[in-house]
């Protein structure tokens, strides 16, 4: 994403591996939400150095 002197070296890296990651939770697990639960606020919870969600639950069940 970013380039030039100051780039980091394992950044390519890094996102590699949390896709590989991220696409297995996905290929093992359906991620749903639990039973009596609202879908989450998308809403930023902070405004400071740097931008963080709201908690929430999610269910992860094992796919067969």
């Amino acid at each position: 994403m970013y380039s030039g002197r100051r780039s980091c070296a394992g950044d390519g890296l890094t996102r590699i591996m949390i896709y590989l990651i991220v696409a297995n939770l996905v290929q093992k697990f359906d991620i749903s939400l639990p039973p009596d639960t609202e879908l989450p606020n998308t809403e930023p919870a902070d405004m400071a150095a740097v931008l963080t969600s709201n908690d929430y639950k999610v269910r992860m069940t094992a796919r067969k």
